[in-house]
């Protein structure tokens, strides 16, 4: 994966790094997780600390628009991008559940309608 960066402004306000970059692949869109990981290789950021708000596709081609953010510490990171965190979390572990829920979902179906043990 190759970067491209647009934009690197220290925003001192908000005690945080943000990074505007174009990054260039082969293949399918890379998740969040794995241009957090190139990226934070990329440019010396801390994962702890990194935060990668969005990434647009760009029609036709193999790159995408990234932004992110990068804080000095934890503390500002979970104050001020709370609910990013907690988006890539849910849609983190979305993921897993697909993936080991199946059984779980089809003994569901089977089950729906009967009254539990019991009662």
């Amino acid at each position: 994966m190759e970067f491209k960066v647009k934009k690197d402004i220290e925003n001192k306000l908000l005690d945080r790094r943000e990074l505007h970059f174009v990054a260039v692949y082969e293949g399918k869109t890379p998740s969040k997780k794995e241009v957090l990981t190139e990226a934070c290789k990329k440019f010396g950021l801390n994962p702890e600390t990194t935060v990668v708000v969005k990434i647009s596709q760009l029609y036709g081609s193999t790159s995408s628009e990234v932004l992110l953010h990068s804080y000095k510490d934890k503390d500002a990171m979970v104050q001020l991008d709370k609910h990013i965190i907690e988006r890539f979390n849910k849609s983190a572990g979305a993921g897993k559940q697909q993936e080991g829920g199946a059984g779980e979902a089809a003994g569901g179906a089977e089950n729906a309608g009967k009254a539990p043990e019991g009662q």
